[in-house]
């Protein structure tokens, strides 16, 4: 089972139409229909896109066929959860290297 048919079988599940789809993650009318009819492939960006407007929808069985169509509710949460801490150890990283910086200058 290719991509396209696999993201039609998410679209389908979701009771809407590829237009509508198209529409929700703002991509380009008739790209996703066009992908369906033509078995096409997906660039990394729109793969992307759809990915971050579509959090229930799990990508590795999107893009590999792997595993369950739709992410657990529970697994969404964490994977949020795990995003705000990766940020948050980033922004503090930053902060201790500041820091560092201006009482190295103290002391010098």
């Amino acid at each position: 089972m290719s991509l396209s048919f696999r993201l039609k079988e998410y679209i389908d599940s979701q009771r809407i139409t590829i237009k509508e789809f198209e529409r929700r993650n703002k991509l380009s009318n008739g790209l996703i229909a066009r992908i369906v009819r033509e078995n096409g492939h997906m660039s990394t960006r729109h793969l992307e896109v759809i990915g971050k407007n579509n959090p229930d929808l799990s990508m590795d069985w999107l893009i590999k066929g792997i595993g369950d169509m739709l992410i657990d509710e529970n697994e969404i949460e964490e994977h949020e959860i795990d995003q705000k801490l990766q940020y948050d150890v980033e922004f503090y990283k930053k902060m201790v290297t500041t820091l560092q910086k201006a009482v190295d200058m103290l002391t010098d």
